[in-house]
This record gives C-alpha cells, structure tokens and sequence, in this order.
C-alpha cells in the first residue's frame, strides 16, 4: 500500500469512518459509546485540517514496531523505524484498532478473557477426550488396548460443566446489553449442567458398562442414540444462546474483524450437530430392526463420525478464535487518539 493509501486511511480512522465495520459481528447499539458517530454536515474543511494536524503530529504514547517490536513513540507519524525501516504507518494500519473509542469497557477484562478461554478450551477438549475413548474402542477390535483410553470420556461431562462456569463471562461482559440479550445467554450457561448430565449418562454409565458401546451398544443401544439426540438438541440450544455475545467478542480483534484470519461461524457447529443427529437417528432406527450392523446403522455409524469431526473442528477454531481475541478483551485496544494526544471527540 503506498504513502498516500496509508495516509487516506489513517484520516477516515480520525473522521470515524473506517472501512472496517463491526456490523456483520455486532450490534452497533451494543457497542458505540456515547462519544461516537459520524462528523456532522458541513463539517468537512475542519475534519480535513485535523487530520492534516493528526499527520503531523509525534506519538506520545508507546506504539511497538510491527516488525522489529522497537518503541516508536516520540516519531512522527511519516517517519520510519529507525532500528528496522518499517514505516510508522504501516505499524499504525497493523496494530491500531480505529473505531478503540468506539467499544465499550468490559467491566473485568481479564476475568472475562480468561473466562472465554476456559470456556473454549474445555469444551474442545472434551470432545477430544471422547474421540481417545472412541477411538480406543474401535482399536479393541483388534487387539487390547490400555483400559485408562477407554475411559478417558468419562471425563467429559466435567469438562463440560467446567466449560459452562468459563461462560459465565459471555453472559453480560459490559453494560448496555439488553436484558433480554443476557438473559437467553443466562440460559445457554444453564444448560451445560443439562449437557453434563447428558454426557454422564452416555459416557459414564452407559460406556462405562458396555465394552463397545459405540460399535455395539447392545440392549441399551436405543437408550444411548436416545440420549445423544437430547445431547445434541441441547447444544444447538447453547450455540444459539451464545452465538450474538460471542462474536461480539471475538470483534473487539481487530485482525479478526477485518478478515486477516478465519473464524468459525455457528452455523458451521450447528450444521455438524445436525449431520450427528441425523446419524443417531439412523442408528435408532436400525436398532429398532433386531439386525446388528443393517444399512441403517452402518450410514448413522458414519454419519455421527462425519459430524462429530466437524464438530470437534468446529470447537477447536473457536478456540482458535478466543485465543486471538484474548489480548484485545484483556487489554483497551490501541486507539490512533491515544497514541498521538488527539483529543477523543
């Protein structure tokens, strides 16, 4: 990008309008502060003179170098990094979020940073720790395999209690959310005692007395894809309870917010927990036949692995996405006002 390009977008980072738009993550009434907004009609020649002055100025507060991590502060905003060459502007375009003044101050950022991350992190691995104990018993088949992997999802209804004690920092992590908004998010958090339940069920004393119970459940195949089914309506429940907090969330990340990296949308986790369903439902039905392995139990078997997979995927780019968000939610974002002493309108 050339001088001039750079130049543009730092005045209509100053004019408040960025090309970046937080409106497919969030909701502007959840985010703008009083303090924000567009310039005014007729306003034009002094918004042109600010910027011109923003240009000119020398940042006053510390700015680290995009390449070389060198503090910038005291350079003017066209000069370079004296210790790599790096432009000022670049760093600014890199690391300075535009519409900082614009978001709300979470009332505990680093509770609610490191909340997101249990909340993320557990959950993704509790799925993990059911796929060693599946995959333990599909080993078994042919040959024996250490009991402990075979009752390693036993441990997941805890990890998924535990996820939903992370989420209590999605329920109102600042003000100005509506009491509606937090109460379905209230909800999505209250129901991973359910989904804990659910998981107890199946992977404790359903699994734990069944020594295949996934490739042969026997008598209580019907009860376990039973199960699951309530399990998987259940987290669609939570993913769309949650879905709207998080990503504004996630959107406080300016890298995610421009596109510089991929997210995981909840439609994805919710097509995958369908794929599972319509598994398990074919594996009801071909346990209702009498047959062991019928071609109904044989296309759930795979429908449920294709779908848990995705799933699984699914949760560890969320993760993935809490992770690159954590520093922006823990810490104000960089404003261009408040690296130059421009006065926040």
């Amino acid at each position: 990008m050339g001088g001039r390009a750079v130049d543009h977008a730092i005045r209509y980072a100053v004019r408040g309008r960025s090309g970046f738009s937080l409106e497919r993550m969030q909701e502007p009434t959840d985010q703008v502060g009083a303090g924000g907004g567009g310039e005014a009609p007729g306003d034009g020649a002094s918004s042109a003179d600010r910027s011109a002055r923003l240009l000119a100025r020398e940042l006053t507060g510390d700015l680290p170098c995009v390449v070389c991590k060198y503090n910038l502060r005291g350079l003017s905003i066209r000069a370079v990094c004296p210790e790599c060459g790096a432009a000022v502007r670049a760093t600014l375009l890199a690391l300075v979020d535009p519409q900082a003044d614009e978001l709300r101050p979470i009332r505990f950022p680093r509770l609610t940073a490191w909340g997101l991350l249990l909340w993320a992190g557990a959950q993704a691995l509790a799925a993990l720790v059911v796929w060693v104990a599946r995959l333990a018993e599909v080993a078994s088949l042919a040959g024996a395999v250490p009991a402990v992997l075979g009752r390693s999802g036993a441990v997941a209804p805890w990890l998924i209690v535990l996820a939903g004690v992370g989420a209590l920092g999605l329920v109102r992590p600042h003000a100005g959310l509506a009491g509606l908004r937090s109460a379905a998010s209230l909800a999505g958090v209250v129901a991973y005692l359910a989904l804990g339940y659910l998981a107890y069920a199946i992977h404790v004393r359903i699994d734990g007395n069944t020594p295949t119970p996934y490739v042969d459940a026997g008598h209580l195949a019907s009860l376990r894809e039973m199960l699951r089914l309530m399990w998987i309506a259940v987290a669609g429940f939570v993913v769309l309870a949650l879905q709207r907090n998080l990503r504004m969330l996630v959107a406080r990340s300016l890298v995610i917010r421009t596109g510089r990296v991929e997210r995981q949308a909840p439609q994805a986790l919710l097509a995958s927990l369908a794929v599972m369903g319509g598994g398990s439902l074919a594996r009801l039905a071909g346990a209702g036949t009498g047959e062991s392995w019928s071609l109904l139990t044989i296309g759930g078997t795979v429908l449920v692995a294709v779908g848990a997979m995705l799933f699984t995927i699914g949760l560890v780019g969320v993760l993935l996405d809490c992770v690159q968000a954590r520093g922006a939610i823990a810490r104000p974002p960089l404003s261009l006002g408040g690296i130059t002493g421009e006065p926040r309108r």
